[in-house]
């Protein structure tokens, strides 16, 4: 515990130095006694007009959540809410080269920051202190990786001072502090962790995905990433097609389980899919056919589809080799569950990473019920499944299976 701040033992000034430019030699002993000095310098340094000349102040990050929906105080915001509200927006890949995508809604963090100068609220006791529900929102202008962490130094502006209206993040100093019962336990311990694992009351936990209505073939394996629902036959429209752009099932799977076992910690990118084809096509299911997996990229598509991430890369041939069989029982189950159409909206004729489309043979424009390219539902972004894609070889084994319905 030796040497952690304690944030009751910030007053007024300790991290913005606030001064009255019109406070002058108020403690000279010649003129007046030190106490009246004193007096004056206080009333004239806490005046209306302290903070005139004063935009920005420090405060310390003691909270923090990720928001799933749109969120704008600001006109400069106006534009991102209107593109999210299209439906069109998705987060980047969970790691570079990898072809899975966040929650369909718009991803953002709301901070809470303790500014003493500025908060009436006293300062929180814990990250879970009920106080901090009473706390502003603070979004953050500053380009990062990774949420800013608890116990950070950050400068916030406000959009307008007199109200304290849209407070933002502008810039943080580079090394949190140690906080006790913020940034550290009792026992110095971090308490970043408590954030991910949602310990606190201003956070969801994640719970794991729960087994139910899949394709009896394969094997469940639960996923952190998902969305609790109850579908029906009529709700599921479309089976979206991705490649993993990884090159191991293991890796793939850990990728849309949300959380790394080898570190300990929950994935920053919250990504999943209902199933995933190994290359040797065995089949590992995530999310029960009836819950939302979160692949396509938007929240219409999420809700009406299933998804099927197959391990491999979308610009090479050899991703379609000994899969093809377990992949087309799969589409069999699907197709004849949930009475979708053997119809495939995928790539037209084209160049898609360095890879040549084919002449659009079998392929559909605009259906309104089948299976789609992710590549269809987020152009520009994406190419996968890609080019290479066998479609009609999958028909025809489909055709041709006897595979039990579950």
């Amino acid at each position: 515990m030796a040497g952690n701040l304690k944030l009751d033992n910030l007053r007024y000034g300790t991290l913005n130095n606030i001064t009255e430019n019109g406070v002058h030699n108020s403690g000279d002993r010649r003129r007046t006694t030190t106490s009246t000095a004193i007096n004056k310098a206080l009333n004239m340094a806490y005046q209306k007009d302290t903070l005139k000349g004063v935009n920005e102040f420090n405060g310390i990050v003691v909270s923090y959540q990720e928001i799933s929906y749109p969120t704008y105080k600001n006109r400069n915001s106006l534009l991102q809410e209107y593109i999210v509200a299209d439906n069109n927006v998705v987060g980047p890949a969970a790691d570079e080269g990898d072809d899975v995508d966040e929650p369909q809604e718009y991803a953002n963090i709301a901070y809470k920051v303790y500014i003493p100068e500025t908060e009436p609220r006293p300062a929180p006791t814990g990250n879970n202190d009920p106080v901090l529900i009473s706390y502003p929102d603070v979004f953050s202008d500053v380009a990062t990786t990774s949420p800013i962490p608890l116990g950070t130094i950050v400068v916030v502006r406000y959009e307008d001072k007199e109200t304290l209206f849209n407070p933002r993040i502008v810039s943080y100093s580079g090394k949190p502090i140690g906080i006790e019962n913020i940034s550290v336990d009792a026992a110095g311990n971090s308490l970043e962790i408590a954030f991910r694992e949602g310990r606190t009351s201003t956070h969801e936990p994640r719970t794991l995905s729960e087994d139910g209505p899949r394709y009896s073939s394969s094997d469940f394996s639960p996923t952190y990433n998902w969305t609790k629902a109850d579908r029906t036959k009529s709700d599921i429209k479309f089976v979206v097609m991705h490649t993993t752009e990884i090159s191991t099932t293991e890796a793939s799977v850990r990728v849309l389980s949300g959380y790394d076992e080898r570190k300990g910690e929950f994935m920053e990118r919250r990504v999943s899919a209902h199933y995933v084809v190994s290359p040797d096509g065995q089949i590992v299911n995530m999310v029960s056919d009836k819950d939302i997996a979160w692949h396509a990229g938007t929240t219409s598509m999420n809700k009406a589809s299933i998804g099927i991430e197959i391990v491999g890369y979308s610009k090479d041939i050899s991703t379609w080799g000994s899969n093809k069989q377990g992949l087309a029982k799969l589409i069999k189950y699907l197709s004849d569950t949930y009475e979708i159409p053997m119809l495939y909206e995928g790539l037209q004729p084209g160049t898609y990473g360095g890879a040549s489309a084919p002449s659009g043979t079998g392929l559909q424009a605009s259906i309104a019920s089948g299976f789609i390219a992710h590549g269809k539902v987020t152009p520009g972004r994406r190419y996968d499944p890609g080019v290479h894609f066998p479609w009609e070889e999958l028909v025809v084994a489909a055709a041709g299976t006897t595979e039990a319905l579950a």
